[in-house]
């Protein structure tokens, strides 16, 4: 009987460190998952901002700026490829806008092209 009362303690501690690990790692794990999103953001509205800049009049086929736009979008695409991390924290309401924002980045027409583009109301910046 004592025996086990023993086990039945180290297993009750066990099972508590466990989940006491746990939830630390999860908390962890949503606190990475919140930056990651805040530096696509980030990124994404530098994207952004950079390619209003280019389609400016003054600056339009500016080799120095073309290159930092490609360079904006490759590191867009590699950020879009860790989505399943990122995506733990995000709302749904923030991936419908940015559905949504994209779709209306997409339908531009070519008169559009020298204009500024809007930009999303969340802008973070650090």
């Amino acid at each position: 009987m004592l025996t086990l009362s023993i086990l039945l303690f180290l297993s009750f501690f066990v099972n508590t460190v466990l989940v006491w690990y746990l939830f630390g790692t999860t908390k962890r794990l949503l606190l990475v998952s919140n930056n990651i999103s805040d530096l696509v953001s980030v990124v994404f509205n530098y994207r952004n901002h950079l390619k209003t800049v280019y389609e400016l009049e003054a600056f339009y086929g500016e080799p120095t700026l073309e290159t930092l736009l490609k360079h904006s979008v490759a590191l867009s695409e590699v950020l879009e490829e860790f989505e399943d991390i990122y995506s733990l924290s995000v709302d749904e309401e923030e991936q419908e806008e940015e559905e949504n924002f994209d779709d209306d980045e997409s339908v531009t027409s070519e008169e559009e092209a020298p204009q500024a583009q809007k930009i999303p109301s969340k802008t973070v910046f650090y």
